[in-house]
């Protein structure tokens, strides 16, 4: 897992590196113009191509058992697939800023790019464009390269939003429209592939029988056959299973979908604090159709006991530790007024605000058990109870039916007492019977192979 996304960083990075590069030097090359797309179509490449990777790895572990393999591959697949999803959304925050630069031969040029209106704003008020210009110096916003003016990745989206306190930069617009769009996108993916198998079961029973019926009636002189209907049987075994890659879902993709919302709220729902009501009617839908997909599409799964959500109870605690840390890292770096501190206030506030929280979730975990204490008391009265009050009869077993030494005198009969000795009707219509069919061989109730199964 490690090693998969250190490949995906380095991929990314050498992209990003590039178009930089191009950039500071005024360069019109291919990473420039399309180096966001190669970033995208890499984050969706990675991401499928370990989903078929994960259950490999997995499969080459050699696990004991069901539980073990499910469990690895559940932290393999959410490690990855968590970590690429939040990828777009942790560069746009803390990284754009330094590898998305936009530069020009001088300062005025530099402030028309960021601005496409920036020449009205001139025309208009000399005075706001010369405050505009001055403020991005002044708050750091710029720096010289290679004789040329560059203005940082995240600059303020106008030149009002510069001469004002708070002002926002583009990369905080940028984030709340990506978290939008992808969460309602991501809402959108699952439902379809709910939807989907759930069509194709109904499609495949429809040409099934519509291909039966039309055999019955070439076969019928009316040429009408009799309607044919759909067993519980026939119907189960069109069904998709419920396991890994399959159109019927499973726990580790189920689970999944629910880890990954989650994690992109707990994040970076700090940005659009209203996102989380649309996340809570998003996910009552999308629960909704998961109940019906089980109980009228996925195969019927074989009945199995778990406490809890096993394993996925430590992803979603890893997920909430890592929110803790981006949510202050956003804190510092993207909202007003931390973000206009300098570098060392900054890191003090993070230091201190990151161990607090996270010290504050550890005392929550703490004073809030895992299982109630009232719930403890009863489980323990019930076991007490069982083992002193609840007395059962020792069974009694018949004299003959006690087998512990003399197995010799089991009784192998289909009813008790019954002879395992051959007789004239277990002979009829065997090479034991007479030639002439009306009585049975004297010398087959000698036979001593001969015994009824």
């Amino acid at each position: 897992c490690f090693l998969f996304c250190l490949a995906f960083i380095g991929v990314i990075s050498v992209c990003e590196a590039k178009k930089k590069e191009e950039i500071e030097t005024e360069t019109d090359g291919y990473f420039r113009r399309y180096g966001s797309v190669v970033v995208v179509l890499m984050i969706k490449v990675w991401s499928i191509g370990w989903g078929y990777i994960a259950p490999l790895l997995a499969d080459m572990q050699n696990h004991r058992t069901e539980e073990r393999y499910n469990d690895s591959l559940t932290f393999m697949l959410a490690f990855v697939k968590v970590f690429v999803t939040l990828w777009n959304f942790v560069y746009v925050a803390f990284i754009k800023n330094w590898t998305s630069p936009t530069c020009g031969a001088t300062m005025e040029k530099v402030t028309q790019r960021i601005w496409n209106n920036f020449t009205g704003y001139t025309a208009a008020n000399r005075t706001l464009a010369e405050l505009a210009m001055a403020a991005l110096q002044e708050q750091r916003y710029t720096y010289e390269s290679n004789e040329h003016v560059c203005a940082y990745g995240c600059y303020p989206v106008s030149p009002y939003a510069v001469t004002q306190e708070g002002g926002e930069t583009n990369c905080y617009q940028i984030l709340r429209y990506e978290l939008v769009t992808f969460f309602f996108v991501h809402i959108v993916y699952t439902v379809i592939f709910l939807i989907f198998p759930m069509m194709k079961v109904k499609i495949d029973m429809w040409l099934e029988l519509r291909k039966v019926q039309s055999m019955d009636d070439e076969k019928c002189p009316g040429g009408r056959g009799p309607t044919k209907a759909y067993s519980w049987l026939q119907w189960q075994a069109k069904c998709p299973q419920y396991e890994y890659a399959s159109w019927g879902g499973s726990r580790v993709e189920d689970f999944l979908e629910c880890a990954i919302g989650y994690a992109l709220i707990t994040c970076f729902g700090i940005l659009f604090p209203s996102l989380c009501l649309f996340a809570f009617i998003g996910n009552m839908v999308e629960h909704r159709l998961l109940a019906y997909r089980m109980t009228h599409v996925t195969c019927r799964p074989f009945p199995r006991g778990a406490s809890g959500i096993g394993s996925w109870t430590q992803v979603f605690e890893y997920i909430s530790n890592i929110a803790v840390v981006v949510n202050v890292m956003l804190l510092v770096s993207v909202m007003y007024p931390i973000k206009s501190y300098d570098l060392k206030y900054k890191f003090l506030f993070f230091i201190v605000l990151e161990h607090a929280l996270l010290g504050v979730r550890a005392a929550l975990d703490q004073l809030i058990p895992d299982c109630p204490h009232d719930v403890k008391r009863i489980e323990d009265f019930n076991n007490h109870f069982i083992r002193t009050m609840v007395k059962f009869k020792e069974l009694h077993v018949r004299p003959e039916e006690q087998y512990w030494k003399e197995f010799g005198r089991v009784d192998l009969g289909l009813s008790p007492g019954e002879s395992l000795e051959p007789n004239c009707s277990d002979m009829q219509g065997t090479d034991w019977s007479d030639s002439e069919g009306s009585g049975c061989c004297a010398d087959c109730r000698r036979a001593p192979s001969v015994r009824p199964l």
